[in-house]
């Protein structure tokens, strides 16, 4: 009867009657193995795209994980599905959990740092990256992860305690430290990010061309500028932190638009938006928050927060192609690459035209990420 109901759910699916007959008489693991074969065959042969698909391959992973104890093939079912659903955030998390289940924190911190990239408002994904940080032993990432929680207000009371032990450092820092070239340590990249990295730096001020600036999405316009050395807590802040990275060229506003952070315009002089909330949180996260940013910016790499890492990838390209021609062909259509490369290098600066076309050709010989996976190093190396 098992092996009639089996074919019986490989052609008509989990939500069958089959299915639910199946489930009601499985008494042993070669009954939830015959199951599982059953749904695999479903799922390779039948199974449509979209979310029934994408929650059929969770299915799967959970009974292998609670019926059959047997976690590596439910992390690899997990595994095919992000890549079947084009990186589905649920799956995600479930992969997560699975390798935080069997201690492999390491590997979890990876896929939700990528979850958090995403979406930097779910408290549990902050929760779960601290408890990975606390197993490894790396004591003040833990803490950045714990203010995740606090700055979303879901921090339990022991959480809120850890962060007592809390100091900040900043005030040590010499002017100038933080300038670009010392960063090579602090790369997930190697060579190919600093190529990159060198290649953003020389286009930033030729974006305006590709995506022009618009202030007036944070509800700001330029007379609501906060002049440099003004008294204001915000600008204050960002003036000191300023001086470690070599800043001096910066504009600074306050923004009250609902749902959005710290972002970055790119105006003549890059314009740094705060919200109104900042100054309301503890100085150790306001330090946070401003630093990855102006981190961004004394890069050059602050292009990651104008444009979606498809954009961005199309960019990379086409300034590529501006001293490499044919480069990127099979990203784009040529005559796309081509417009693009000819209108970034109508807003690139004289004195950045020979750093561009060096970068390129560097960039030219490299094999440059998937765009999600730049952008990610791009974040990362700017938080820590």
């Amino acid at each position: 009867a098992i092996d009639t109901l089996a074919e019986a759910v490989a052609i008509s699916g989990p939500r069958s009657a089959s299915a639910k007959e199946m489930i009601e008489r499985a008494s042993s693991i070669e009954h939830w193995e015959r199951y599982c074969d059953a749904l695999q065959g479903y799922l390779n042969e039948r199974a449509s795209p979209g979310r029934a698909r994408v929650a059929l391959f969770d299915e799967i992973a959970q009974i292998q994980h609670e019926r059959l104890a047997d976690d590596n093939a439910s992390m690899s079912t997990l595994i095919r599905g992000l890549r079947d659903s084009d990186g589905d955030s649920g799956l995600r998390m479930r992969l997560a959990q699975r390798l935080i289940g069997v201690r492999r924190p390491a590997d979890a911190i990876q896929q939700l740092q990528i979850l958090l990239l995403d979406e930097a408002s779910r408290g549990e994904t902050w929760r779960m990256l601290a408890r990975c940080y606390g197993e490894l032993g790396r004591h003040r990432e833990q803490l950045l992860a714990l203010h995740g929680l606090v700055a979303l207000d879901e921090a339990r009371p022991d959480e809120r305690e850890q962060l007592h032990v809390w100091r900040s450092h900043t005030h040590g820092i010499r002017p100038g430290a933080l300038v670009p070239g010392a960063w090579v340590e602090l790369q997930l990249g190697g060579d190919p990010q600093t190529a990159v990295g060198n290649l953003l730096a020389a286009i930033c001020d030729g974006l305006g061309k590709l995506r022009p600036p618009d202030l007036s999405v944070w509800g700001v316009a330029s007379r609501d500028r906060i002049a440099p050395r003004s008294d204001h807590p915000l600008r204050v802040l960002v003036d000191r932190l300023g001086t470690f990275f070599a800043l001096e060229e910066l504009d600074v506003y306050v923004h009250r638009h609902q749902g959005q952070g710290v972002g970055i315009e790119n105006t003549s002089r890059p314009s740094l938006l705060l919200p109104i909330w900042l100054g309301e949180l503890p100085p150790s996260q306001q330090v946070f928050l401003v630093t990855q940013a102006l981190a961004h910016i004394a890069r050059g790499t602050y292009p990651v927060h104008l444009m979606p890492p498809r954009e961005l990838a199309l960019a990379v390209a086409a300034a590529i192609r501006s001293a490499v021609p044919g480069y990127g062909s099979k990203l784009a259509a040529p005559e796309v690459l081509d417009d693009r490369a000819r209108l970034l290098l109508r807003g690139v600066p004289r004195r950045k035209r020979r750093v561009l076309e060096s970068a390129a050709q560097v960039c030219a010989t490299m094999i440059i990420p998937e765009p999600n996976v730049l952008v990610y190093w791009l974040h990362q190396t700017a938080s820590r």
